[in-house]
């Protein structure tokens, strides 16, 4: 048998067992993360994630959101121009 990891949601104050390889993205599905803006990473055990991390240890997780457009634009420029 797999061993499976514990996950603790702040968000929504929950804890719930995955299998070994989860992505943070499926976890916010599964437990049905619906919060004021888009989810756009996490902070996993107090270091920040994108979505697309898995999980292969208990985490405690905190989702984050980007609550303006102009930070949107901000984080575009930052990180995807040269």
């Amino acid at each position: 048998m797999a061993k499976m990891v514990e996950i603790i949601c702040e968000n929504i104050h929950s804890k719930k067992i995955y299998a070994p390889g989860i992505t943070l993205m499926e976890i916010a599905s599964d437990q049905k993360i619906t919060l004021e803006h888009p989810i756009i990473g996490a902070m996993v055990n107090n270091r920040v994630q994108e979505l697309d991390y898995q999980v292969f240890n208990p985490k405690i997780i905190s989702f984050l959101i980007l609550p303006i457009p102009l930070g949107c634009e901000c984080i575009c420029v930052l990180f995807l121009c040269p």
